[in-house]
């Protein structure tokens, strides 16, 4: 894509701390590393130990290999290391979700950029501990609560905060499944619709959430983006969708289907970007070209409604009087 990281970022906010879910792999992993070289503070959060230490690891080793090659334009900050660390956190269980939450909250630190960024897939059907979809709480419910705790730090925390969905293209493939809406199993297990109403699901969360901070707050603004690379890794295990790459072709030749840094430069560009300040509720596929529709059944009002309250009937017990008032809920 070649777009220059300066354009992104400058003038670029100093002491700003950024958090992305699932920052030790793959987009999460290339988005975590552009952000800490860029100078910002950034907190992946991870499932484990092993695979936080070796990110942050492989991170610092890549930015002195980035300095010791700086080419003329190259656009590198004037840091002497990354400022990096990890937070542990399994979305696939709400008990871990809430102990990183209550983790994060008794630092006392503020939170400007939230990326909700980790993602799971399966063929086969899989329950929490929760007694929920898998996919459905990994790429969703767990990401919902975060947001929903994290939102009154933020709210705090200064001017021009962003919530960072990453979502997807096939939320246009997404039949609106009422049943996982409310946490519940779906009728007949489809590894695909189950992904892609959690996809689907981001962007309605996305609606639902602006227009409470349309009624409360407009320090913090919410986006989504479909970073691309991600849905063919997803599918080309899946002998049920092997022609879902016909779609992936399709996506590849209209410069839709990226790579895994170009997919990064997506998500910096929204989470960064001065020029989209204030631009809440942007679905974006490629920096610099502005928002995109997504689907009509993202933007269905009635649909949007309905998962917010079946959202907030699920979480009943995890939301604090705090939350509720941030979601503005009396």
């Amino acid at each position: 894509m070649g777009v220059n990281q300066s354009l992104l970022v400058s003038p670029l906010p100093k002491k700003r701390t950024v958090m992305v879910t699932g920052g030790s792999k793959g987009i999460g992993y290339e988005t975590s590393k552009r952000m800490a070289m860029l100078g910002l503070n950034v907190i992946i959060v991870t499932r484990s130990e092993e695979r936080g230490s070796e990110a942050i690891k492989r991170m610092e080793e890549e930015f002195e290999e980035a300095k010791a090659k700086k080419k003329k334009g190259d656009v590198l900050p004037a840091v002497e290391k990354l400022d990096i660390e990890y937070m542990l956190c399994d979305l696939a269980s709400l008990k871990s979700v809430m102990t990183f939450i209550e983790a994060f909250k008794a630092s006392k630190r503020e939170l400007h950029v939230l990326i909700c960024n980790a993602s799971t897939y399966a063929i086969q059907e899989g329950i929490t501990e929760d007694n929920h979809d898998a996919v459905y709480q990994v790429n969703y419910l767990s990401h919902f609560l975060i947001v929903a705790h994290f939102l009154p730090i933020m709210e705090k925390s200064g001017d021009d905060c962003r919530i960072v969905l990453i979502s997807s293209q096939v939320h246009h493939d997404a039949k609106f499944d009422v049943e996982l809406a409310a946490g519940k199993k779906m009728k007949e297990y489809d590894g695909f619709q189950c992904y892609a109403n959690t996809k689907l699901f981001q962007i309605m969360q996305m609606h639902s959430l602006d227009h409470v901070l349309e009624e409360t707050t407009r320090t913090v603004d919410i986006l989504a983006v479909h970073p691309g690379k991600l849905d063919a890794q997803v599918f080309e295990n899946d002998p049920q969708y092997g022609g879902f790459n016909c779609r992936i072709c399709c996506m590849s030749c209209c410069g839709k289907m990226h790579s895994t840094e170009e997919g990064a430069v997506i998500a910096v560009y929204t989470a960064l970007s001065p020029t989209l300040k204030g631009t809440s509720r942007g679905y974006y596929l490629n920096p610099m070209d502005g928002p995109t529709w997504p689907s009509h059944g993202a933007r269905n009002k009635k649909l949007q409604d309905k998962l917010w309250k079946c959202t907030l009937e699920v979480l009943k017990d995890y939301l604090t009087p705090e939350v509720l008032s941030a979601l503005n809920i009396s």
